[in-house]
């Protein structure tokens, strides 16, 4: 479940980056959105910089660790972050 707010700042992320999950209304009433996974993002959408309170995943990958982190430090605030990575001496 989805704020109208929340659904209008999916739909420009959505059309800027590769929707691999989701991305749609679900029914005509109520605040209902699927479930939805995005790659590539740009960081310019709101929901990149505001915590967007959906069930919205914004995937991106990262050439090296040094620009991981210069990423997860960009905004003032902590929104949720994961990470990812097939090499057991990077997560250390």
């Amino acid at each position: 479940m989805v704020s109208p707010p929340t659904y209008r700042w999916v739909r420009w992320p959505t059309a800027a980056a590769c929707k691999l999950s989701g991305g749609h209304r679900i029914g005509e009433t109520g605040n209902f959105f699927q479930p939805t996974v995005l790659a590539d993002t740009p960081t310019s959408p709101r929901a990149m910089n505001e915590e967007p309170f959906g069930p919205i995943a914004m995937v991106n990958r990262f050439s090296d660790i040094d620009n991981a982190l210069e990423q997860s430090h960009r905004l003032d605030v902590g929104l949720a972050a994961y990470a990812f990575t097939g090499a057991l001496k990077t997560h250390k």
